[in-house]
């Protein structure tokens, strides 16, 4: 009796050879197919052992981090006292007069004014210095004050032995008003005063103090209200102030470099022509103020000498009918910035209305 079953798997395999295959290379793997539930468990795998390193490397981490901590044992530190340098870096962080006596943390970018002049051992004691965080290339100066924030230290004589009240409410170096408010305080470990100012809503403090014979204020100025973090910077350079003991005097004054010696005729005649093609070059009257101005009130209109008085007159005329009433105003190195401030006086008396403060010359080449 026949099998149907042998005979129908004979006839299969019979038609399966009969069948032509294409050629080998140009057969591929069949698609895998995969049920979503089997898609769903190999995802929930990887995750679980993507988790499970993580979970390793942070064990690891926080267990090396403690093994640190304990080994580090903590010393207290003592905060190093700042060394009284003649001129601030950013590595001292502190500004030392020798002519005046006191130091001041100038932290970067502020930096003692150009227009301050250049100290030797031999430069008379100064009035007052100014400090202020624009690059010497950006300082400038009109008869509305400059557009950058200043902090200002002066050291007045005070031969009638007035006290830091009588001198705030007499008005003294930087003026009154009928709305001041004058504080005691203890500034700089000294019986002192205060005058409450409002830049920019928040208040900085000007400084009045008693030493040495001399009347010492550290006034913070401002045209325009300067931003919170310069506010904060200023109010901490104020802070910072202090007079420095006479042997500190003595470093930095030691620390000054030696005056150079007198300029010849010919040198100043060339620095006087350079200052002039600088100013040609940007268009406007220039007065220069020679270090001998002390001496005699000699000061160039361009290169003509003339007495201050006279300067002032011949500017007035220059400007009279002029609609830019620009002048350019240059101090030679070692003029001290209360000289400057004479001349720069007459300059707005005589109608000049925009004055550039000069500091650098081009180099000569």
């Amino acid at each position: 009796m026949a099998n149907p079953d042998k005979d129908l798997v004979h006839l299969f395999v019979r038609d399966l050879d009969d069948i032509e295959l294409p050629p080998r290379e140009r057969w591929r793997p069949a698609p895998r197919k995969e049920s979503p539930l089997m898609k769903t468990g190999r995802y929930v795998l990887y995750a679980s052992g993507a988790a499970a390193v993580l979970a390793l490397a942070l064990i690891a981490t926080f267990g090396l981090r403690e093994r640190n901590e304990v080994a580090a044992t903590p010393t207290p530190t003592s905060p190093t006292a700042a060394t009284a340098s003649p001129d601030a870096t950013p590595a001292s962080g502190r500004y030392a007069s020798a002519g005046l006596g006191y130091s001041i943390e100038l932290p970067p970018p502020w930096h003692r004014s150009s227009c301050s002049g250049v100290d030797t051992q031999q430069t008379p004691v100064r009035a007052g210095e100014e400090f202020v965080s624009v690059s010497a290339h950006d300082e400038t100066g009109s008869d509305i004050g400059v557009a950058y924030p200043t902090l200002r230290v002066f050291g007045e004589a005070n031969p009638q032995g007035l006290t830091p009240r009588q001198w705030a409410e007499q008005g003294r170096t930087v003026g009154a008003s009928a709305d001041e408010r004058i504080e005691d305080v203890i500034y700089a470990d000294r019986p002192a005063v205060r005058k409450v100012l409002h830049l920019g809503g928040t208040p900085l403090d000007t400084y009045f103090v008693a030493n040495g014979g001399r009347m010492y204020v550290v006034s913070p100025v401002s045209r325009v209200p300067p931003d919170g973090p310069t506010q904060l910077t200023m109010a901490r350079m104020i802070d910072s102030f202090r007079f420095l003991t006479d042997a500190e005097v003595a470093a930095a004054r030691a620390a000054l470099p030696t005056p150079l010696p007198p300029r010849t005729p010919e040198q100043v005649a060339d620095g006087i022509a350079a200052f002039r093609a600088l100013i040609d070059a940007l268009g406007g009257i220039q007065v220069t103020v020679p270090v001998t101005y002390r001496r005699d009130h000699i000061v160039y209109l361009g290169d003509e000498p003339l007495q201050a008085n006279v300067m002032q007159e011949r500017v007035r005329q220059m400007v009279e009918h002029l609609s830019d009433k620009k002048v350019y105003l240059r101090g030679d190195g070692g003029v001290q910035l209360q000289e400057l401030m004479e001349v720069f006086d007459r300059l707005k008396a005589a109608g000049v209305t925009d004055i550039g403060m000069v500091a650098k010359l081009p180099e000569r080449r």
